[in-house]
C-alpha cells in the first residue's frame, strides 16, 4: 500500500502544466560559478553542472544523469549537526547507509560509497568516511551519474568504505562559497536536538574597480549533546576563498582548517541468521562511554584558467589535504543472533590515523569546427599521491590484562553490559605507514554538436601503483584504458533523449581485516561497465528525467580455509577461519525518475523513485548467479515539497520510502521504513536587519529501522527524531 501510495504521489508531480519559462539558457564557467542565474524555478538545483574537465554544460545537452544542488537547498534540508547526504538523499539515485555523524555513507544506484568519493572545486580524494566538506562553506554540490565518472581524470584512495577501494558509479563535487557582487554579512545562530548549538559567520566582499577580486570567510563553531545519548559533536571550522576574475584569466583559491569531534553514535550492526529480530529503539546507545572519534585537517585548492585565443583556455586544478586523528570504539560493528543477543567477539580499539594527499592537473580547453560539426575539445593530465598513517592498540594478545573476545554482553533491547577485562582502555600513539599510492592519468574528451545532436567521446588512460605496507608487502600496479561515449538527441527546444556507455575500474582492494587468514592481501581490480538511456524533457518551471541503467560491481565472499582451536574464557572451542576473496560481480540495473521545480506559483517539488533489481553474476561454479546483493532494496522514493503559505513563510515536507531488503546468505531481511520530515522557512526584520529563521523536524514520528548498506552484510540504526531551528541575521 505505501508503494502504489508513493506512485501516485510522484506520479501526480509528474504531470503539472507547463509554465513556459522565457530567456535563452546561460552557461556558466566551468569552475568559477557566483551567481544564481542559472538556477530553476524553485531554487533547489541548477540548469547547469560540471561535466568533469569539460567544463559545465547545461544538463539537457549531457548524456547521463546529473543533478546539481543549490545552496538553498542545502540550508532547507541540511544541518551542520549531522553528515552532508541529508541533502543528497532528495536524489532518488542516493539512499542512505548511517544516520550517524560519525559517517559520511550513502550508496548510489547501490554501490556504497562516502566523503571518499567526493571531489571539493574539481579537486579529488581531499575527504574521507568521516571527514566532508562542512555544509556552511558549500555553495552547490554537483552530482553527475554514470558516463561522467570516467571525465575528470584519477582518484586517489583512502580510509572508508571497502578501504575506499570501490569504483564509484558517479561523482559529486562540493563547490565553495565565493564573493559576490552584493556584500555578504551574516551571522546564524543554531540548535540542534539535543542542546547543540552552533555559530556561523559568513562575509563577502568584492574589490578592485571592476569588482575583479573577492574574499569570502566562512567560519563556524558548533559543541554539544545530540539526539541520542551519550552522543555529541564538536566542530571548529575556518575557511577563505579568494577569487579574481581578469580580462583573460580567472584564478580561484580556498584554505581551510576543519577541527572535528563525533563522541558516541556508532550505529553499524551485523547477523548471520535467518529470521532477523525485532529492531530495537533507536535511542537505546551502543557505545562505551569513553567512544569517540577525532580529526583535525587542512584542505587547499587552487583553480586557474588563462585565455590563450578567444577559442582556447589553458587550465590548473590543483589541491592538498593533510590530517591527523584517532578514534576509540568497539569493532567496525556488533554481531547479534535472532534474540537479538550480542555473540560475537568485541573488543576496545584504539586507533590513531595520519594522511596526506597532493593532487595536480593541467589541461587545455577549446571550441573549433569541422563542417557543420562543433567541437569543444579537452586535453588534461594530472597525477595524485597519497600516504596513510594507522596503529591500532588493544588487548587481544595481552595475556597481562586477560583480554581477549567476548567481552561485550547484553542484546539489542536493553544495550551493551562490559564484562570483566574490558578495561582499562588500551593506550598508544605510534603511526606506522600503512600504504602509499601513486595515480596518473590522460583524459582526452571531445563534445560534438551536430545538428539536433549531441555527441560524447572520452578517453582515459589511468596508472595506478599502490605500496602496501603489510607483513605480505604487496605492490599492486594497473595500466588501464577507459573509454566514455554518449549520444543526446534533441527532436525539439524541450525534449533530449540520450544513451551513454563508459567503463570505470577500482583499485584491487586489500584484505584489511585482521581476522582474514588472507589479511593484507590486494584482491584483483575490477571494471565497471556502466550503461545508461533516458530521455529528459524541460517543462520551462521544472524538469524531469527518466533513465535506465545497467552497473556492475565486484563480489567479495568469505572463503572457508581452516578450523582451530581458541581459548575463550578458559575454554577450548573449535573455531572456523575463513579467506577473502572476490567472486564474480553484482550487477545493478533499474528505472530512476526524477523532477526539479515549480509545479505551480507556490508549489516547489524535488525527487523521484529508483526500482532497482541487483543481483549476482559470473560467481564460482555459478553457485550464486542470481542471487541478491546485500544491503540493497528493490525500491525508495523520496518527495520534497515547499509550500509558500505566504510572501514571507514556506512550508517544507519531505517522505523518504525504501523497500525491504536482504543482509546476509541465510535470507535474513531488513524491512522496508518510510520517514517524514517537516519545516518551515519564515523571512522577517530584526530593526533593518532580515532575518532568516529556519525550522526542520527529521524523522518526525520517531521510527525505528534498520538501513543497509550496499553490498554489504552490515547496516545501520536510524538516528532519533531530532529537531532544528536556526536565525541567520543579514547586516
Amino acid at each position: 500500500m505505501k508503494k502504489m501510495l508513493v506512485y501516485a504521489v510522484l506520479a501526480w508531480c509528474a504531470m503539472p502544466a507547463v509554465y513556459a519559462m522565457q530567456g535563452d539558457v546561460v552557461t556558466l564557467d566551468p569552475v568559477f560559478v557566483s551567481a544564481t542565474r542559472d538556477v530553476r524555478a524553485g531554487g533547489y538545483v541548477h540548469t547547469t553542472s560540471r561535466v568533469g574537465v569539460l567544463g559545465t554544460a547545461d544538463v539537457m545537452n549531457v548524456p547521463f544523469t546529473q543533478v546539481s544542488v543549490t545552496e538553498k537547498a542545502i540550508t532547507d534540508f541540511g544541518t551542520p549537526a549531522l553528515p552532508l547526504q541529508q541533502v543528497l538523499v532528495n536524489n532518488p539515485a542516493v539512499r542512505q547507509s548511517s544516520s550517524s555523524p560519525m559517517y559520511s555513507d550513502f550508496s548510489l544506484r547501490g554501490i556504497n560509497m562516502n566523503g571518499t568519493h567526493m571531489y571539493f572545486n574539481g579537486v579529488p580524494s581531499l575527504f574521507s568516511q568521516f571527514r566532508t566538506a562542512p555544509n556552511h562553506m558549500v555553495k552547490r554540490l554537483d552530482l553527475s551519474v554514470g558516463a561522467a565518472t570516467v571525465l575528470n581524470g584519477t582518484q586517489a584512495s583512502s580510509n572508508g568504505t571497502n578501504s575506499g577501494r570501490t569504483a564509484a558509479p558517479g561523482m559529486i563535487n562540493a563547490i565553495s562559497k565565493r564573493a559576490t557582487d552584493t556584500p555578504i554579512r551574516s551571522l546564524t545562530l543554531n540548535y540542534t536536538t539535543d542542546k547543540n548549538i552552533g555559530t556561523y559567520i559568513d562575509i563577502g566582499e568584492r574589490m578592485g574597480d571592476e569588482n575583479e577580486w573577492g574574499v569570502r570567510l566562512t567560519a563556524g563553531w558548533l559543541d554539544g549533546k545530540l539526539a541520542l545519548q551519550h552522543s555529541g559533536k564538536t566542530e571548529k571550522t575556518i575557511g577563505i576563498n579568494i577569487d579574481h576574475r581578469g580580462d583573460t584569466n580567472r584564478t580561484n583559491f580556498f584554505a581551510g582548517h576543519i577541527d572535528l569531534r563525533v563522541d558516541g553514535s556508532q550505529r553499524w550492526f551485523t547477523f548471520d541468521g535467518k529470521v532477523m529480530p525485532k529492531v530495537p529503539n533507536h535511542k537505546m546507545a551502543y557505545d562505551f562511554p569513553e567512544e569517540t572519534k577525532w580529526a583535525h585537517w587542512w584542505v587547499t585548492t587552487l583553480n586557474h584558467e588563462q585565455d590563450i585565443t578567444p577559442a582556447w583556455t589553458a587550465f590548473v586544478n590543483a589541491g592538498a589535504a593533510t590530517w591527523s586523528g584517532y578514534k576509540y570504539n568497539n569493532n567496525a560493528n556488533l554481531k547479534f543472533d535472532e534474540d537479538g543477543k550480542f555473540v560475537a567477539s568485541n573488543m576496545v580499539n584504539l586507533m590513531n590515523e595520519k594522511a596526506v594527499n597532493n593532487y595536480v592537473q593541467a589541461g587545455v580547453r577549446g571550441e573549433f569546427q569541422t563542417g557543420e560539426i562543433e567541437h569543444k575539445v579537452v586535453i588534461a593530465y594530472d597525477k595524485s599521491y597519497m600516504a596513510y598513517w594507522t596503529s591500532s592498540f588493544n588487548f587481544k594478545n595481552d595475556a597481562s590484562h586477560n583480554h581477549g573476545i567476548g567481552f561485550i554482553g547484553g542484546d539489542l533491547y536493553n544495550g551493551i553490559q562490559f564484562l570483566e577485562g574490558y578495561y582499562p582502555l588500551p593506550t598508544g600513539s605510534t603511526r606506522a605507514l600503512s600504504y602509499k599510492e601513486y595515480n596518473d592519468s590522460l583524459v582526452i574528451n571531445d563534445m560534438m554538436r551536430i545538428g539536433d545532436f549531441d555527441v560524447l567521446l572520452g578517453w582515459s588512460h589511468r596508472k595506478a601503483d599502490y605500496r602496501a605496507a603489510t607483513a605480505k608487502g604487496e605492490h599492486f600496479k594497473t595500466t588501464d584504458n577507459l573509454p566514455a561515449y554518449g549520444l543526446v538527441y534533441h527532436p525539439n527546444e524541450r525534449t533530449s533523449l540520450y544513451a551513454s556507455y563508459a567503463k570505470n575500474i577500482s583499485r584491487g582492494r586489500q584484505v584489511t581485516d585482521t581476522k582474514y587468514d588472507n589479511f593484507g592481501e590486494v584482491l584483483p581490480p575490477v571494471k565497471q561497465a556502466i550503461k545508461e538511456v533516458g530521455v529528459k524533457y524541460d517543462g520551462g518551471n521544472w524538469l524531469a528525467t527518466l533513465a535506465y541503467f545497467s552497473v556492475n560491481d565486484g563480489n567479495t565472499v568469505d572463503v572457508y580455509t581452516r578450523t582451530v582451536q581458541e581459548n575463550k574464557n578458559g575454554e577450548l572451542i573449535n573455531v572456523k577461519k575463513y579467506s577473502q576473496k572476490q567472486d564474480g560481480e553484482n550487477e545493478f540495473k533499474g528505472f530512476e525518475f526524477t523532477i526539479n521545480g515549480k509545479v505551480n506559483d507556490r508549489l516547489t517539488a524535488t525527487g523521484g523513485f529508483l526500482k532497482m533489481d541487483a543481483e549476482r553474476k559470473r560467481t564460482k561454479d555459478g553457485a550464486r548467479d542470481g542471487w541478491y546483493v546485500h544491503g540493497v532494496a528493490d525500491f525508495s522514493a523520496v518527495l520534497g515539497l515547499t509550500y509558500k503559505a505566504t510572501d514571507n513563510m514556506d512550508l517544507i515536507g519531505r517522505v523518504m520510502y525504501n523497500s525491504s531488503a536482504k543482509v546476509n546468505d541465510n535470507g535474513a531481511t531488513l524491512p522496508g521504513y518510510t520517514t517524514f520530515d517537516f519545516g518551515a522557512n519564515w523571512h522577517t526584520q530584526f530593526g533593518e536587519h532580515p532575518v532568516e529563521l529556519h525550522a526542520m523536524v527529521y524523522n518526525v514520528f520517531d521510527k525505528s529501522y534498520w538501513q543497509g548498506r550496499g553490498g554489504s552484510t552490515t547496516f545501520g540504526l536510524s538516528w532519533p527524531r531530532t529537531f532544528v531551528v536556526s536565525a541567520k541575521i543579514n547586516f
